[in-house]
Order: structure tokens, then sequence, then C-alpha cells
């Protein structure tokens, strides 16, 4: 069962006019490898707790817990459709603050927790081989 997760997206374009109107912490700085000047939003998004993106990588970054994103507490269990249903609503919450679309098959898993209750048996050493090798679909690791 999986808790909390750390997904990146690149290649999003962020509108200017758009971050302008963001309650964000803003870091400037000058990237010494491209020579550009780079600025670093950092913002709570509604349910998501932590979300980055860089003005010159494009990289969009969301960590938060699922079932505290879907449930607003995180003691409830996770089934494949929560997890289907996650990218639903993080995709149009991100429509409405950001006013980008994200489909589900571009986030990468930087990050996942897995709750005590994902019994794998005598696997484990399995399964943490395993998920670093998926292209970040939530659903196809939990299955």
């Amino acid at each position: 069962m999986f808790d909390t997760v750390r997904l990146k997206a690149e290649n999003i374009v962020v509108e200017s006019v758009v971050l302008e109107t963001l309650d964000a912490k803003v870091t400037t700085y000058l990237d010494k490898n491209t020579r550009l000047i780079t600025d670093v939003y950092t913002f709570v998004c509604n349910r998501s707790p932590f979300v980055k993106y860089s003005t010159t990588t494009f990289v969009l970054e969301v960590e938060l817990s699922i079932p505290k994103f879907i449930f607003s507490e995180n003691i409830v269990l996770l089934t494949t459709r929560d997890v289907e249903f996650f990218y639903t609503l993080l995709s149009h919450q991100l429509r409405n603050v950001l006013k980008v679309d994200i489909d589900r098959s571009e986030w990468k898993v930087k990050r996942i927790d897995v709750c005590w209750n994902f019994n794998v048996g005598n696997k484990v050493t399995d399964y943490l081989f395993q998920l670093p090798n998926r292209n970040g679909n939530l659903a196809e690791q939990q299955q």
C-alpha cells in the first residue's frame, strides 16, 4: 500500500503570469552550467503540501500523502481504483492552479513510501529492486 510519493514531471511550461499569482517562496540563482538566471517556486497547492517548479528546467515536483490527498487523512487503505482517482484529482488541481495539463504517463516517481500492510512475504528484495525500474506508474506498481 502506498502513502507518500514524490512525483516529477519534465517539460512542463507554466506561464509567468500564473506563477506571479502564487503565494510561493521564490529562490533566484544563477545556474553555473547553463549561465541562466533560474527562479524556483516552492508552494502549497490546496491539498499538496509541497510543490516545486523551476523556470529554466521546466521541472514540476509534487510530494504528498496519497490517502491524505484523497481522503483528508492517511489511515484509509488505498485500492488500485484510488490510485487512478489520485491521478485524476491531481491533474484537476494542477490544471486549476497552474493551468497545465499533465498526463499520468508523464510523471516519474522519485520517492514512494510503502506502508506496513503491503505484505509481499519473502519477496521484499524483489519488490525493492523492481520499484525503481518502473516509469512512475503507481497503479502498475501496486499490482
